[in-house]
């Protein structure tokens, strides 16, 4: 969400990136990350959207553990998140031998 009024349609009170669902048996399920909280950094570096997100995300390798600082309503709070191999088929812009193959839609199946 990278605006005001986009934020006001989502019913959240400020731009930033947002968990929109959590797919069960997932990383970020196991971690505790929940529909709604906001992503406000990777290991203190501060991400802001999606893009920033992923470029942070490209620094680290499946298997690596994560801290990922979230806001949940009032609370600010620190997740343990250990990074998946990506679920996606061949096909798809990535290489199965790209030691880095996730992104955000994978982080949060």
């Amino acid at each position: 969400i990278e605006d005001e009024q986009t934020a006001l349609m989502y019913r959240v009170s400020e731009p930033g990136l947002y968990v929109y669902s959590v797919n069960s048996g997932s990383a970020a399920q196991q971690a505790g990350l929940k529909s709604g909280d906001r992503i406000i950094s990777i290991n203190g570096v501060e991400v802001d959207n999606k893009t920033d997100f992923q470029k942070e995300l490209k620094n680290h390798s499946v298997g690596e553990t994560i801290t990922l600082k979230i806001q949940r309503g009032t609370n600010t709070l620190d997740l343990q998140v250990t990074l998946q191999e990506s679920g996606r088929q061949l096909g798809q812009g990535q290489s199965t031998q790209n030691q880095n193959n996730y992104d955000l839609g994978d982080l949060f199946r």
